[in-house]
């Protein structure tokens, strides 16, 4: 029962794993969905681990750390080319994490570094990493406003975006610079987007653009980011919902401030995520979980009572893909075959 897994991670999460936890079970998830290293801080010291899942998670927590001081240590490198080239760009989602360590002992999982700079800077980015090494690897990003790069040297692939992949709200170098806190990486400068924009960055791009909404996935990894975000303070939470220009886009991002409150008891405050669409979505989180075969189903479901349902303007791939209806049709086919991501819940 994966309902039953997950509960019982975030009751080890909380420091209080339950009697009948089954380790196995709950390691296998935790690991699957990159948070081993938080139940590995939470559960040291705690009486009743077994002592092979504590080696497990010290082995974890040890590896991530040291992961991240390469991470750390590639980030620095291409920082310093970019300011060379008089880019300060804009650290998104985990990537901003390092921006905030200040120990330089960062546990959380990143698998790649996400660069958002200027339209007007990209050419001067690229070329600055290009020269340190990097190569442009073969994928459809550069459709969606993003080009990845690889380098052999480094564990990690760079994501250099120029705008966000949701079309709208439009959060673009502009917008949020704007209010972003700078950061100094080693001897290197960046900007960390505030805490609404974090929230909303992690919230759109699970929700909306990997379709977490309409087929109800949770990725836990990001939840515990936002819960971590949201005890930090400086969330403006109004101006969280504004940035929200539809309703499907509000519901989105409603549904997963209600599952992160009742999940994670996240001090979300009750009016901005409460209400019965959100929390019937939450419902349907857990329902499939239980029963993972009604998965199918509920996601057509939900594309046929939410009239907005993706496809029609919350993602845009910066080009022209034909006439209103067709772009429709291909996005509720995406959604549709799109294997669920082996860190989703």
């Amino acid at each position: 029962d994966t309902r039953k897994t997950l509960l019982d991670l975030l009751a080890c999460a909380n420091g209080d794993p339950p009697a009948d936890i089954d380790w196995f079970a709950v390691l296998t998830l935790a690991n699957r969905t990159l948070v081993t290293p938080i139940l590995a801080n939470a559960l040291r010291g705690v009486a009743g681990v077994p002592a092979e899942a504590s080696q497990l998670l010290e082995t974890v927590e040890t590896q991530a750390i040291a992961r991240n001081r390469m991470m750390r240590a590639q980030l620095e490198q291409a920082l310093a080319a970019l300011n060379d080239a008089d880019v300060q760009p804009i650290l998104l989602k985990g990537t901003g994490d390092f921006g905030m360590d200040h120990a330089g002992e960062l546990t959380r999982i990143t698998s790649d570094l996400d660069l958002l700079v200027d339209r007007g800077d990209l050419e001067q980015a690229e070329n600055a990493l290009h020269a340190l090494g990097y190569h442009e690897d073969q994928d459809d990003g550069r459709l969606w406003g993003a080009v990845s790069l690889a380098n052999p040297d480094f564990p990690g692939m760079i994501d250099l975006h120029w705008r966000f992949k949701v079309e709208r709200p439009r959060l673009d170098y502009s917008l949020l610079a704007e209010s972003a806190v700078a950061a100094t990486i080693g001897t290197s400068r960046a900007l960390v987007p505030a805490p609404t924009h974090r929230a909303a960055i992690l919230i759109l791009h699970d929700q909306v653009q990997e379709s977490d909404y309409v087929r109800g996935s949770i990725d836990l990894r990001h939840m515990f980011d936002l819960d971590a975000l949201v005890r930090s303070g400086g969330i403006d939470w109004d101006r969280l919902l504004t940035l929200a220009p539809t309703g499907f886009v509000r519901r989105a991002i409603t549904t997963q401030l209600h599952s992160l409150a009742q999940l994670m008891g996240t001090p979300v405050p009750p009016k901005y995520c409460r209400g019965r669409w959100s929390a019937l979505q939450h419902r349907r989180r857990m329902a499939q979980l239980h029963h993972p075969w009604i998965a199918k189903p509920l996601t057509m479901i939900n594309l046929a009572l939410d009239r907005e349902s993706p496809g029609k303007s919350d993602l845009d791939s910066g080009t022209d893909r034909g006439p209103t209806s067709k772009r429709i049709r291909a996005r509720i086919r995406g959604v549709m075959e799109k294997s669920e991501l082996d860190t989703k819940v």
